[in-house]
């Protein structure tokens, strides 16, 4: 007997029903009705089981980056170097001028000899703003974020 959502409850139904006779041949024409008391066990629903999961979804997250200035280094005087000359007499007299030291160096006597020392200069630059530069930060990448729930089904409803 197959028992559907429905099922008609206990009660008291008319059938149609054909009575054969033990040794009867005209088992075909006898038939009567009657009354038959049904006892139809009530099924019970039971609901379906199942568990939540969560669902993800693949989203691309762009770049992230940031404009920084370009410099360029502007010349105003290029990189130099001078001479000092100076002259020494043997009395540890020393001048940079060189007709005082002759005009002493005459005065004294003695021995007279002259150094040159070199003075560098660096050259004389400033920085210009010549454009900007794009720096990434974080590249271009896919990631799975959740999206939400879903429910599955583990066992359907069903009557017992």
């Amino acid at each position: 007997m197959t028992v559907r959502k429905g099922t008609p409850p206990l009660g008291v139904y008319k059938f149609k029903v054909k009575v054969v006779a033990a040794g009867s041949k005209n088992y075909m024409k006898a038939s009567e009705t009657v009354a038959v008391k049904i006892a139809v066990k009530q099924n019970t629903w039971i609901p379906e089981q199942g568990h939540y999961e969560d669902v993800y979804e693949t989203v691309h997250v762009p770049a992230v980056t940031h404009e920084e200035p370009v410099y360029t280094t502007v010349v105003d005087q290029e990189a130099y170097t001078t001479y000092t000359t100076v002259f020494y007499t043997e009395d540890g007299w020393s001048s940079t001028d060189r007709n005082a030291a002759r005009a002493h160096h005459l005065e004294v006597g003695g021995n007279m000899w002259w150094e040159r020392i070199p003075e560098e200069h660096p050259a004389v630059t400033h920085q210009e703003q010549t454009g900007t530069a794009t720096v990434v930060d974080t590249p271009a990448h896919d990631e799975r974020r959740k999206a939400g729930t879903k429910w599955v089904v583990d066992v359907e409803g069903h009557w017992e």
